[in-house]
């Protein structure tokens, strides 16, 4: 099998540090690692040494080099869309950290680029690879909550009272605060679990005096006729998630972070849990918490199904995502529910 070459652009966010050696880590010689660029050299050079491999001191590098197969966009959010828009227009495929773009229209446009050109394409919707999350979607798609009614999930950190620095709450470079960045997480659910928008209500608050939001609740009320909340905060002591799910015919509740989660389970369709909400064991679900970057790479590049994206992790979502957001901010600001 050939390996797959990948360079990385941009070296930005958090999570460059943390999700980008476990590629290699979990592929192993499926992957390699060619170059890395960022409009910061030193940011880049660093990242380079931990990936191990050369830095390169522009973008074009990356795009005109034949040799690579995908392109792992961790740059500041504000410069998504030029970057996607250049990679797509050289035919390379590319994954991308969340959030897609900072506004509906740039996020279309990305759309349309992508499918114009034909190129692979994931978004880092970090909670939706998380086994128990995984699993609720299969459930749910097969009905074992009945029709869908509610759907609470919960996501926060300390890191605004401590190592976030003040571009993570710039509205030029991050595009906002907590709800642009933690708060995908819980928007990303919703898009995936809830169906169809129709109005978004949102509340922020800014309790450490950055230039926007540490604290957020979105209120989403779905064509369906469900409901879904996620609260994202910075502000917390401990780093922890909540989520719920209500059906018609059952329930789930995941608490806990990634293999700490415990979940439990009631539904009328299964009658082992008919009664009462029972604790589910890791190994019926799989407790293999994969990163989204992971999960892209196995399903789609190293793959034969010749799929495009993988569900969750696609545009279309990741556009659903970027209009909430919007939306959320809208709401917030004016005080008044928002038309999806």
């Amino acid at each position: 099998m050939k390996t797959l070459k990948l360079a990385l652009a941009g070296a930005w966010h958090v999570h460059t540090r943390i999700f980008m050696p476990m590629v290699k880590k979990a592929l192993g010689e499926a992957v390699d690692w060619v170059s890395v660029y960022d409009r910061d050299a030193a940011r880049g050079k660093e990242a380079a040494k931990l990936l191990s491999c050369p830095f390169v001191s522009s973008y074009q590098e990356i795009l005109d080099n034949p040799e690579i197969d995908l392109i792992v966009i961790e740059a500041e959010t504000c410069d998504h869309k030029e970057m996607i828009l250049q990679a797509a227009k050289a035919r390379k495929n590319v994954f991308c950290e969340k959030i897609l773009a900072i506004t509906t229209d740039d996020a279309l446009e990305i759309k349309r680029a992508i499918e114009e050109s034909g190129i692979k394409f994931g978004v880092s919707h970090e909670a939706l690879t998380v086994a128990p999350y995984m699993y609720t979607k299969k459930l749910l798609d097969e009905g074992v909550f009945g029709d869908f009614v509610s759907m609470h999930f919960r996501r926060a950190h300390g890191m605004a009272k401590k190592t976030l620095n003040d571009e993570w709450f710039s509205r030029k470079i991050a595009g906002g605060g907590d709800l642009i960045d933690l708060g995908i997480h819980g928007a990303s659910m919703l898009a995936f679990l809830g169906g169809k928008p129709k109005r978004v209500s949102a509340f922020t608050h800014n309790f450490t005096g950055h230039e926007t939001e540490d604290s957020a609740t979105i209120l989403v009320e779905f064509e369906n006729g469900g409901i879904g909340t996620a609260h994202t905060d910075m502000v917390t002591s401990i780093m922890e998630n909540n989520f719920e799910l209500v059906g018609t015919d059952g329930m789930i509740t995941v608490t806990g972070t990634d293999r700490s989660n415990v979940t439990s389970l009631q539904s009328t369709h299964i009658p082992s849990t008919g009664s009462e909400m029972c604790v589910i064991p890791a190994e019926q679900y799989s407790n293999d918490c994969l990163t989204p970057i992971v999960h892209f790479i196995r399903e789609v590049m190293l793959s034969d199904s010749g799929r495009r994206s993988v569900p969750g992790l696609d545009i279309d979502t990741a556009v659903t995502v970027v209009r909430l957001v919007e939306a959320a901010y809208e709401s917030a600001a004016t005080g008044t529910s928002v038309a999806f």
